[in-house]
């Protein structure tokens, strides 16, 4: 298998896209952002060591998406106009795929997936 690093922005992109920076997850390699509109919480979860990235949208403490991916190798944020999102790109020997998380103005995801 191919190894790639996993490539993430420096944590003044995400304060001047976001108004947040990254938390440790338990003093560990793990970084999360936490999202809340209202009722509804979005936390992106990435490792950059690990190359994962998770991502769990609840609302009313009830979950309404949870995705975790495998060879992460960029992460990226992106404003437009009141749109802000947060792009993973993932790619191994047999697959690549994109997800999209977007967390303002409202919450929403879209993953692609395609085999080699």
């Amino acid at each position: 298998m191919t190894y790639r690093v996993f490539e993430v922005p420096e944590y003044h992109e995400f304060l001047d896209t976001f108004g947040v920076a990254p938390e440790s997850v338990d003093d560990g390699d793990a970084q999360i952002l936490r999202f809340q509109i209202d009722n509804e919480l979005m936390a992106a979860t990435f490792d950059i060591p690990g190359r994962s990235f998770h991502c769990r949208w609840s609302r009313d403490s009830r979950v309404v998406a949870e995705i975790f991916r495998e060879a992460a190798v960029r992460l990226r944020v992106k404003s437009s106009g009141p749109e802000r999102r947060i792009i993973v790109d993932f790619e191994n020997d047999s697959e690549c795929g994109q997800l999209e998380v977007q967390v303002s103005p409202a919450f929403a995801l879209r993953d692609r997936l395609l085999m080699r």
